[in-house]
């Protein structure tokens, strides 16, 4: 697909398939994001902090989509995995896709990071949060 010469940089070459499988794997993805976050901002709807809890909610919604997305990571790595056979594809295409699925992994991080951050710091507990503690327990 053009422009090649950025495809071939940024991602070792794009076919038409690759660019197939990318997009159905990005349109899953925000569709299951698109479904939690509006499941979760609906809980928060008629409460008097409405606003602090549907950023609660959004950062929620994302961590779950987290799930799903690093298992998927792990699929296409491994030599004998059922996906060669599935698709014929080489193991060397197969890495190229796991590139791609952590790539929009790391975005979802980077957004579930931020949205949290924000939501801590509403709350005033951002350094809290960041602080190291040595006892047990999680929030």
């Amino acid at each position: 697909l053009p422009p090649r010469q950025l495809w071939d940089w940024w991602c070792g070459g794009l076919t038409v398939r690759d660019a197939f499988l990318v997009c159905l794997w990005l349109g899953l993805a925000l569709t299951y994001l698109r479904s939690t976050i509006i499941k979760q901002v609906n809980k928060a709807t008629n409460k008097p902090n409405f606003l602090e809890l549907r950023i609660k909610g959004v950062g929620k919604a994302t961590g779950e989509t987290l799930r799903g997305m690093v298992m998927l990571i792990f699929l296409p790595i491994s030599r004998s995995s059922f996906l060669k056979w599935l698709t014929g594809q080489e193991f060397s295409t197969l890495i190229k896709y796991h590139r791609w699925i952590s790539y929009g992994t790391f975005v979802i991080v980077a957004m579930h990071s931020g949205i949290f951050f924000v939501y801590w710091g509403c709350n005033g507990d951002i350094v809290g949060m960041l602080t190291w503690k040595t006892e047990a327990g999680a929030d």
